[in-house]
């Protein structure tokens, strides 16, 4: 979620595994895109957002849970930025 109150999503993946890893993200290198938060539906690509002044972040599949086989499991997100001031 940013300042403004707007949320973005990207289409960063990680595939199936048999056992539990640790997966690093670069937000300089993702695709952003709109998303509406009531209806949780990814919207029109965002080229360059503003990621200067973040003020939530989360984790979404954008689908639809199901059996242990169909899940996704997260244990920790870890998060380095600069505070803002």
């Amino acid at each position: 979620k940013l300042a403004d109150g707007s949320w973005l999503v990207s289409r960063q993946g990680d595939g199936a595994s048999a056992d539990w890893r640790v997966k690093e993200f670069n937000l300089m290198d993702l695709a952003w895109f709109t998303i509406d938060m009531e209806s949780i539906i990814e919207g029109r690509a965002v080229l360059l957002p503003d990621l200067s002044d973040v003020a939530e972040i989360g984790y979404t599949d954008l689908m639809p849970g199901g059996q242990s086989n169909a899940c996704s499991r997260l244990d920790w997100i870890e998060v380095y930025a600069y505070l803002v001031k």
